[in-house]
C-alpha cells in the first residue's frame, strides 16, 4: 500500500509524512526482528543439546523469518532508491533518506551471513 501511494506522489514528502513513513515501515519490521532473535535464542540453546529432535526446524524457521525480513528490507530500500531519495528536494529530506537506507542495511546486517552481509555492510 504505502510503495503504491509513493509511486503515485509527484513531490516529496514533508517531514510529518516523512516521519509516519518512516514509523510505518519500521513497526512492520518490528515483530519478525524479536521473532528472529527469540528463535536464535532458542537455536543456540537447542545447538548445545546432543540429537535435538527441534533443531532441524528452528533452522527452518529462523530461514523463513530471515527470508521475510530480507525481502521487506529490500523492498524499503527501492522505494527510497527509486522514489524517495530522487524526489528529495532539500538536504533534510536526503538526509533522512539515507539514514533509513542505513537502518534498513543494518537490520539485515544483523542476521546476514556470507555475500548478503558483504554487501549490506
Amino acid at each position: 500500500f504505502l510503495e503504491d501511494m509513493l509511486k503515485g506522489r509527484d513531490k516529496d514528502l514533508n517531514s510529518d509524512e516523512r516521519n509516519l513513513l518512516s514509523i510505518a515501515y519500521k513497526n512492520s519490521l518490528t515483530s519478525r526482528r524479536t521473532a528472529l532473535r527469540t528463535v536464535i535464542a532458542y537455536e543456540t540453546k537447542e545447538k548445545k543439546k546432543e540429537n535435538s529432535p527441534f533443531l532441524s526446524y528452528i533452522q527452518e524457521y529462523r530461514k523463513k523469518i530471515e527470508d521475510e525480513l530480507t525481502k521487506m528490507c529490500n523492498n524499503v530500500l527501492s522505494t527510497i532508491d527509486n522514489n524517495l531519495l530522487k524526489r528529495a528536494e532539500d538536504a533534510e529530506a536526503k538526509v533522512f533518506y539515507l539514514k533509513m537506507k542505513g537502518d534498513y542495511n543494518r537490520y539485515i546486517a544483523e542476521y546476514a551471513q556470507g555475500d548478503l552481509k558483504e554487501k549490506v555492510s
